[in-house]
This record gives C-alpha cells, structure tokens and sequence, in this order.
C-alpha cells in the first residue's frame, strides 16, 4: 500500500557511508549545496555503492536543514535505481515502497509553508517522479497481466491432460507464474493504491491458488475505487459461495443487482440471493426476494416451488402446534393453529400448482405439487401431478406407488391394481404392494392373481 508520510517527516535512510565519500566529521555541518553536489555526483555513477554514498548525503541534508525538494527529487531517482537494478521482485518491494514515500514527501515539502522558498527549487519535477511511478505502475501491471493470461493457458492445458508427470509440469509453471504475479501485482498496488485492477488481478489469482479466502480479501479492496462496483460485488459474492459463506454472499449479490437490467442474468441472481437467505435461515428475506423474483418472471419455477416450500413449512409447524394444543385440550389453540396451518398449506398449494403448470418437465414441482395435494385430499390433482412424474422418471417405482395411492382413495381399484403392478415389476421384492394387490385382486374377483399376490406378500 501507498506510504504516507505525516506532516514534514522524511524517510531516513540507514546507508553507511562507503567508496569515495566520507561522512563529515562529527557534529559539522555542511553547506547545503554540498550535500546536494556531492549526491549528484555519486548518483551519476548508478552502481549500488555509489547510491548508498548518495543516500547517505541526502540522509545528512534532511538531517541538518529539513525537508529539501531537490533532495526528495533525488532520493526519488536513487530508489527508482535500486528497483532497476535487481530482477527479484521481492527485493523490489523496498525500494518501490521508499520511491513512493519520497515522492508523498516532496509533495507534502512543496506545499508546505513552513519549507523555506530557497529549498523549494526543484518542486516542478515532482511531476517527473509522477510520470516515472506511472511507467513503473505499467511496466509491472502489465506483467502480472501477463502472467495471468500463461496461468489461464496452462491450467486449460492441465485440464486436457491424463499424464500425471505432465500434469505435474503446467502445475509446476502454474505455480511459478502464480507467486511472480502476485509480486507484480503487489508492487502496482504498492505504486498506486488508488487503481483498483492490481486488487482485481490478485483476487484472480488467488482463486485460482484455492485461497478463496485471500480472493476475497482482494476483490473487496477493488471495490472502494472500482468504476463498476456491480461486476466486482458479482464476484466477491461468488467467491463468498463457493467458500460456503452465504450470509456473507447476500449483500454482494444484492449490490451487484444495482445496475442489472431485467433479464436472465438478473433472475439468475435474485433466485441466488434467495437460496443464500435460505442458507442463512433467514426465511422471510428469502420469501422477499421470491416475490421480487416473481414479479419480472411469474412463471419462475424456483421462485414459485421456494415460495411453496415456505408455506408448506410454515403448515408442518402449525401441524405439530396443533397437535400439542389437542394434547393439553386447548380448543382455541388448537382452533387458531388449525386455521394457520389449513391458510399455510392453501397458499402452499397455489404456488406449488402455478409452478406445475409452469414447468411441466420440473420434477421437484410436480413432486411438490403432488404432495401438498394429496396432503389435502385433492386426490384428482394429486394423481395428475404423480402420473406427470411416471412420465418424467419411468423407472421409479415410488412415483407408480403413488398413482396407485390416489386412485385406491379415489376407489377406482383396477387402475389402482394396474399402478401397482408397475410397482412390482420395479421391485418384485416389496411385499407391502404384493399385499395391496391381493387385497385389490379380491375385490376385483381375479382369484388366480389373489393368490399369486398373497403367495409372494408372504
């Protein structure tokens, strides 16, 4: 992050003074002009002993006369040297970090009054530094950009692969282009903490490391300076999501909505948002966004089978209150608990038809659907929403169990007996619906499959 300096504090520099310079005897001052002549000169050298000697004198003048824009300007270009001069991107992390500390204090000496005019002389070439943190900020952005592009190839070429010893190969330069990446990255940051796509670029990456975590912590710093703050909330939530921390996804999801226009991509986001209310057990919030949801598509088949869901939970517990009132012989309780359970189990019998109808191909709606209608022994409806399923899913016998339950409460036995029997051809085994058959072969008068059905119920 940027260093900032406070009022008219100077970074000191800790260089021992080496080569050709030696340190003023103790306790004497220079005159200013010498210090600044001999940093020059030492500096005209750009070896790492001849800076240091640099430093050291510009170190001295800070000390002895304050803050001194010419020296500021020149400790400036001597960090931007030592960054120049090695290629470990981690020893670059100390003198990017001085660059930008002097460049704050020659701004801050510049503007200050208490600074004497006469050491203000150079205070026009604190753009220069500016331009030179720029072209920093650029060279090492673009290549972490770089980087981030070799990492996405290689980790789509991993996925192509089956050898493990090839795979151990991208994995391995995956890796290397990971740790350059973020050292890149951390630099720019380190440059220009204001610009938000080196936060982008290191939640990237770290995602990709599986460190969802860190991801995150990137992407949200992103967003304070971002210019589209919606698309950098769409993937702070996700990344949140995929770590299994929905509470904290749902504000993300609800900003990156701000500029959503009403199409898929926003009902796909609202149903999310639900879900992770839903996670959060946070069940009326949930209901919320299903009804926002609801009102740009009414035929969502989620929304609608969430909002059944909710309702029909709703009926579960007034059932078991109803039950505890009987229990103490509460009538009123348990007339007031009856009337919220059959007004829960009636709105969860609207959206779970509006949902059936909605999407005929859904088999959690027409299993919803067919539940809460039997539930009300609406056993005609029941039966159209279980048929549906025998349709979707012919090779489950539970769904043939419950054609052949509807039709028994409807009294109709032979389609009853012909459901069943789909039922044991599934499952030859299930003796309870061999005894269901039997009993239906009785009343039908078919003597030869009663016996059948009673030989294989035993």
């Amino acid at each position: 992050m940027k260093l900032m300096t406070k009022g008219l504090v100077v970074l000191l520099m800790s260089a021992v003074a080496v080569g050709s310079v030696a340190a003023p005897p103790k306790g004497r001052k220079l005159p200013e002009s010498a210090y600044i002549k001999t940093a020059k000169i030492e500096f005209s050298y750009h070896t790492k002993e001849r800076n240091a000697n640099a430093v050291y004198m510009l170190d001295s003048l800070f000390m002895h006369y304050g803050p001194h824009s010419e020296g500021l300007y020149l400790m400036c270009l001597i960090q931007d040297d030592y960054a120049k001069t090695t290629a470990d991107l981690k020893a670059k992390r100390e003198p990017i970090s001085k660059l930008v500390a002097y460049r704050d204090s020659l701004r801050i000496a510049c503007a200050s009054k208490e600074v004497k005019a006469k050491y203000k002389g150079d205070c026009d070439k604190a753009s220069v530094i500016d331009s030179l943190i720029v072209l920093n900020w650029r060279n090492l952005y673009n290549d972490g950009v770089g980087q981030l592009n070799r990492i996405e190839e290689d980790l789509k070429a991993k996925e192509s692969e089956s050898d493990s010893t090839t795979i151990a190969f991208y994995q391995k330069k995956i890796d290397a282009q990971m740790d350059s990446c973020i050292d890149n990255m951390t630099l720019a940051v380190i440059l220009d903490s204001t610009n938000y796509l080196p936060y982008v670029a290191l939640g990237t990456v770290y995602e990709y490391k599986g460190d969802n975590e860190s991801g995150v912590k990137w992407l949200t710093k992103a967003m304070v300076n971002a210019k589209e703050r919606d698309k950098l909330a769409s993937e702070v939530a996700y990344s949140y999501i995929r770590s299994g921390k929905y509470c904290e996804a749902a504000p993300y999801l609800r900003e990156s909505m701000v500029n959503a226009p009403k199409d898929t991509t926003l009902v796909v986001t609202l149903y999310n948002l639900a879900a992770c209310f839903n996670n959060c057990r946070q069940y009326d919030s949930a209901v919320a966004v299903y009804r926002e949801l609801l009102a740009i598509a009414p035929a969502n088949g989620d929304a609608l089978v969430g909002m059944g869901r909710y309702y029909n939970q709703i009926g579960r517990t007034a059932t078991d209150s109803v039950r505890a009132a009987d229990e103490a012989k509460n009538t009123e309780a348990a007339k007031r608990w009856t009337d919220a359970r059959n007004s829960a189990f009636d709105s969860s019998y609207v959206y779970f038809k509006r949902a059936f109808d909605a999407s005929p191909k859904d088999v959690d709606a027409a299993g919803q659907y067919g539940l809460i209608a039997y539930i009300r022994n609406d056993f005609k409806e029941a039966l159209a929403a279980f048929t549906r399923l025998t349709e979707l899913e012919p090779q489950n016998a539970e769904h043939f169990t419950s054609v052949g339950d509807c039709y028994l409460n409807l009294k109709d036995w032979k389609n009853a007996a012909g459901a069943y029997e789909k039922v044991v051809a599934l499952e030859p085994d299930n003796k309870q619906i061999w005894q269901r058959l039997a009993d239906l072969y009785q009343q039908l008068g078919m003597k030869d499959k009663q016996a059948l059905a009673e030989a294989k119920g035993k």
